[in-house]
């Protein structure tokens, strides 16, 4: 599925920044904010423009085409979903745009790699360790997915042990929020998932 990073600082500066993958767009709506910019990163799809108003799906169709929008809220996102499918989507390498992400945020880059990899162990239930994995076609298990694959994305090495877990949980917390999950769901799952994450490296 493709993904729009949105341009929300000003309503007059409503616009698609870019249009990618959800890996890409994770990581250019963490440069865009670096650098100033409040940026949203919804689905390419009808239902990813219900998180902006009317008013700001009309700039938004005016700076894409320089035409006079539509007054009806169905009728310009219809509009909007085919221009927006006709911008290229970004391809740039995830190695580049990683590397920028660490530059913008050098605090968040300082932790060693350790060349060993994670060992993934499923153990069961027991109170007081590891928590449970939700199952995977729920919106909690979702959150594990893009937590999952944000850790491998952020934090190559695999290692929980020198992870730098405010990166990672920002990374994630990015990636909930281009989904559309609701921020304390994200939180919460997130807090469960690096729980698992170091009893199951420590097992």
């Amino acid at each position: 599925m493709s993904y729009m990073v949105i341009n929300v600082t000003t309503l007059e500066a409503t616009m698609v920044l870019t249009v990618a993958d959800s890996v890409r767009a994770a990581l250019w709506g963490r440069i865009y904010k670096a650098k100033g910019s409040d940026v949203i990163g919804p689905p390419l799809e009808g239902r990813g423009f219900s998180k902006l108003t009317l008013e700001q799906l009309q700039y938004l169709y005016w700076n894409l085409t320089q035409q006079p929008p539509s007054g009806e809220f169905a009728e310009l996102v219809q509009k909007l979903v085919e221009v927006v499918k006709t911008i290229k989507e970004d391809d740039t390498p995830i190695a580049t745009l990683e590397a920028e992400v660490k530059q913008l945020y050098p605090d968040d880059s300082l932790t060693p790699a350790a060349p060993k990899a994670e060992k993934k162990v499923r153990e069961p239930r027991v109170p007081g360790e590891a928590p449970e994995r939700p199952k995977a076609t729920s919106t909690t298990g979702l959150v594990w997915e893009l937590a999952d694959q944000q850790f491998g994305i952020l934090h190559p090495s695999g290692d929980a042990s020198t992870a730098d877990w405010k990166f990672i949980r920002a990374g994630v917390m990015d990636a909930c929020e281009t989904e559309g999950i609701n921020s304390a769901t994200a939180a919460t799952q997130y807090s469960k998932w690096k729980a698992a994450k170091l009893a199951v490296k420590g097992s």
